[in-house]
């Protein structure tokens, strides 16, 4: 999303990618920084999947992978439904 890169250990990253059943390669390319994930959320929250899809030039089932790998807070548990639509 943002290029950017995550300041991590190896065993940082292989963990979070085991957690989340893929391989540290895939997590690492679909790294949000804070500040990218907030102003998704804001975004999905206030006008849906389809548009954030629309504003980052990318389809919803991106949108809903960033969430769930990046997300571990309230909007993410809000939003189960929405996120298997979107997947």
């Amino acid at each position: 999303m943002t290029g950017d890169k995550r300041m991590s250990n190896k065993t940082y990253i292989t963990d979070k990618a085991y957690k989340n059943g893929i391989g540290s390669v895939e997590w690492k390319a679909n790294y949000i920084n804070k500040a990218s994930l907030k102003r998704l959320t804001e975004v999905v929250a206030e006008e849906g999947f389809g548009k954030a899809a629309e504003t980052y030039s990318v389809s919803t089932s991106q949108i809903a992978k960033w969430l769930r790998l990046n997300g571990r807070g309230k909007f993410v548990a809000s939003q189960p439904q929405q996120l298997e639509k979107a997947a």
